[in-house]
C-alpha cells in the first residue's frame, strides 16, 4: 500500500567497462551471456532475491533465456522460463493496447472524454472540467484521478467494476493534463470501459484478443484461468509470503506471465512495428502507441507513450520503449527497442527484486550501442536566462510577489524578505537570490554574516500555473519543482480537537505493505502533517487546509492533491483516506 515512485534506474545507471556487441556478431553473444549472467547471480546474492528468469532478444533472434534459483524454494523446483509469475503494472500495457484495439474499431476515441463511454462515472472536481478526463489522460496518467482506492480493493468479490462507484465521493487532484499522477484505479476505469463496451469482462478480453492471438498459451489471470508453474512469492527474508491478488485487474492485478509467452509478446510487437499485417493491431496503431503522448502535460519529467515509457537520445534516432512492474513480492520488467528488433525482459519472485529486473533490462540500452548519458529529459516550463547572468535591482514589492512557505509532499522550501533582500532558506541552509529579472534568481549560499558563495549554474525561478505560484531550480539540463506557495492559515479549534493519533477500522486491506495508524499534528509555521505507520516504516507528509472538513496532501507529485477528510462517527472525530476510515484515539 505504500505509495513509491516507479524506480526508473535509467537516469542513474553506471556501466563500468560496458562492451558493445553488434546484433551480426554472433560470436559476442556468449561473452554478454556470460555478463548477464554473473550480473544475475551477484543480484541475487547481495539482495537475497530467491528466483529470477530472463531473456534477450537481439536482431529479431532469442539469443538467451534462462532461470535462476527457485520458483518453490521448499520443494526445491527450479525457476525457469516456463514459470509464471505477476507481474503488476507491467500488465498496464496490454490494458492500453486493447483500448487501442477499440479505437482502430472505431468503439471509442482516445481524446473524448471518458463519461462519453462511462456516463455512471463522477468525482468531485473543484472546478476543473470533468469532460477535459479523456481516455487518452487516463491511459498516460494525466487525468488527474487519484493512485488508489482501498476500501474493499482484496475482498474476494471486489470488482474493478466496482472504483466508479466509489469515485463519486472523491476529489480530482489535480486539473487534467497539468501533473503526471500515476493511477491505478484510472486504469480500472479502463477495464469498465472494455467491458461496456465489448459486452466481455476484461479479463476474458484479454484473454481472448491479445493473450491467445499470440498463442501466450500459459499467461492470463490468475482467477479467470487454470494457471501451472505459478511461482511462490518470497520476502527479502527468503520466507514464503503469499502474494494477494488485489481488485483493479486493469492495472495489472493477477495477469501472470512467464519469460516464454512474453519472448511471444515482444517478438510479435516487434513484427508488427516493422509491417507484420493481420496481426493483434495495425503497424500504424502500434507506432502511435510507441509515440510521445504526453507533451501537453506540464509536470511529467519522462517522455510517455500510450502505456509504456519512452526513451529518447541526443543524436541517436532510437526510440525505447519500457514497463516495470512490481506487486511488492513479484517484479517485472519488459524493455523493447523496435527498430533494432531487440528486446529483454526480467522477472523475478522476491520483495526488493525490483532493482535486479529494472536494471537487468536498461542494460541493454548501452549493449546496443545507445549511451545512457544522452538521454534526453522532458522540462516542466520553458526557461531561457539571461546569458550574462547580470544581477538587476527590481522593486521590493516585486521582491513581495514570491515570499511564503513552499510545500512539497514531504518537504518544504521559505521565501523571506530581510532587509529588502530575498532570502530562501532550505534543508537548514540560507541562500541570497539575486534578480535577473522579476522572476528569475542566481543563488548565493550563506556561509556566515560577511560571506557569500555564489552558486552560478543554479536558477531559482517562479510561475504561475492553474493558479499555483510554484517555484523551480535549474541545474544545467536538469530542472526541479520545489513546491506551490501554500496559504497557510491559523489553526482553529475546529482543527485543533482533531490533532492526534487515529487507528484504521472496518475493512483491512491485506497485503504485505499497510499502514494501521495515522497522526495527525501541527508542525512549524502552521503547517499541519500526517505521518503514517507503514509495515516497513513512518511517512510523513504535508498537508494544507481547504476547508473545515478537508485537507489537501501538499505537492505536485504522487499523493500530492488528495483528499484527506474528517467527519464524526457518534462522538468520534474520523479520518477518510483512500475510502479507509481511521478512529480518533483519545
Amino acid at each position: 500500500m505504500k505509495r513509491t515512485l516507479i524506480y526508473l534506474i535509467i537516469l542513474n545507471i553506471v556501466l563500468i567497462g560496458r562492451s558493445v556487441y553488434g546484433q551480426e556478431n554472433n560470436s559476442s553473444y556468449s561473452k554478454l551471456i556470460e555478463d548477464y549472467k554473473a550480473f544475475i547471480k551477484q543480484k541475487m546474492e547481495s539482495d537475497k532475491i530467491v528466483g529470477v528468469s530472463a531473456a534477450l532478444i537481439l536482431g529479431d533472434s532469442i539469443i538467451w533465456k534462462d532461470g535462476f534459483g527457485y520458483a518453490d524454494k521448499e520443494n526445491k523446483i527450479p525457476m525457469t522460463t516456463r514459470t509464471n509469475i505477476s507481474i503488476g503494472s507491467s500488465g498496464k500495457p496490454f490494458t492500453a493496447l486493447a483500448i487501442m484495439q477499440l479505437q482502430e474499431k472505431g468503439l471509442v476515441d482516445i481524446d473524448k472524454p471518458l463519461i462519453d463511454y462511462l456516463p455512471q462515472f463522477t468525482i468531485n472536481t473543484r472546478g476543473f472540467d470533468i469532460k477535459k478526463i479523456t481516455l487518452k489522460t487516463i491511459i498516460n496518467h494525466s487525468s488527474g484521478i487519484p493512485q488508489d482506492f482501498f476500501l474493499n480493493s482484496y475482498l474476494p468479490e471486489g470488482k474493478y467494476t466496482d472504483v466508479v462507484k466509489y469515485l463519486k465521493d472523491e476529489y480530482l487532484c489535480y486539473p487534467s493534463n497539468m501533473v503526471h499522477l500515476y493511477s491505478n484505479i484510472g486504469y480500472s476505469l479502463l477495464g469498465h470501459t472494455i467491458f461496456t463496451i465489448t459486452g466481455q469482462d476484461y479479463p476474458l478480453y484479454i484473454q481472448k484478443n491479445i493473450l491467445e492471438p499470440m498463442a501466450m498459451d500459459h499467461s492470463g489471470f490468475i482467477h479467470y484461468k487454470d494457471l501451472h508453474n505459478v511461482s511462490k512469492t518470497y520476502d527479502s527474508d527468503g520466507n514464503y509470503r503469499k502474494l494477494i491478488d488485489g481488485r483493479d485487474l486493469p492495472a495489472g492485478c493477477g495477469l501472470y506471465a512467464n519469460i516464454d509467452d512474453l519472448i511471444k509478446f515482444a517478438k510479435e510487437l516487434i513484427a508488427i512495428y516493422h509491417g507484420k499485417q493481420g496481426s493483434i493491431i495495425k503497424t500504424e496503431t502500434l507506432k502511435e502507441i510507441f509515440k510521445v503522448q504526453n507533451n501537453d502535460v506540464i509536470f511529467d519529467n519522462n517522455m510517455r507513450g500510450l502505456g509504456w515509457y519512452l526513451f529518447h537520445f541526443k543524436n541517436d534516432s532510437n526510440v525505447v520503449v519500457y514497463h516495470p512492474g512490481s506487486t511488492h513480492l513479484s517484479n517485472a520488467a519488459i524493455l523493447i527497442i523496435p527498430c533494432k528488433k531487440t528486446a529483454s525482459i526480467f522477472l523475478d519472485n522476491t520483495i526488493g527484486g525490483q532493482p535486479l529486473v529494472e536494471e537487468g533490462c536498461l542494460r541493454l540500452v548501452e549493449t546496443c550501442g545507445i549511451k545512457t548519458s544522452t538521454i534526453i529529459k522532458r522540462k516542466y516550463v520553458p526557461y531561457n536566462p539571461n546569458d550574462s547572468s547580470e544581477t538587476i535591482d527590481v522593486s521590493v514589492d516585486s521582491l513581495k510577489e514570491h515570499i511564503g512557505n513552499y510545500a512539497q509532499l514531504r518537504s518544504t522550501v521559505q521565501i523571506k524578505k530581510e532587509k529588502d533582500k530575498l532570502i530562501l532558506h532550505r534543508n537548514n541552509e540560507r541562500f541570497l537570490l539575486k534578480p535577473i529579472n522579476k522572476e528569475s534568481f542566481i543563488q548565493y549560499k550563506i556561509l556566515n554574516k560577511d560571506s557569500l558563495q555564489i552558486l552560478p549554474e543554479q536558477r531559482y525561478f517562479f510561475r504561475d500555473i492553474n493558479n499555483y505560484h510554484i517555484l523551480f531550480l535549474e541545474e544545467g539540463d536538469n530542472q526541479y519543482q520545489l513546491g506551490y506557495r501554500v496559504d497557510i492559515k491559523d489553526i482553529d479549534d475546529i482543527w485543533r480537537n482533531r490533532l492526534g493519533r487515529y487507528k484504521r477500522y472496518g475493512y483491512q486491506p491485506k497485503g504485505l505493505e499497510t499502514f494501521s495508524e495515522a497522526e495527525l499534528y501541527e508542525a512549524d509555521d502552521n503547517l499541519l502533517q500526517l505521518k503514517l505507520y507503514y509495515t516497513s516504516g513512518q511517512y510523513i507528509y504535508n498537508l494544507r487546509i481547504n476547508s473545515d472538513n478537508e485537507l489537501i496532501f501538499c505537492g505536485i507529485e504522487l499523493m500530492g492533491g488528495e483528499t484527506l477528510r474528517f467527519g464524526k462517527d457518534g462522538q468520534n472525530n474520523i479520518m477518510i483516506y483512500s475510502g479507509l476510515t481511521l478512529k480518533k484515539v483519545n
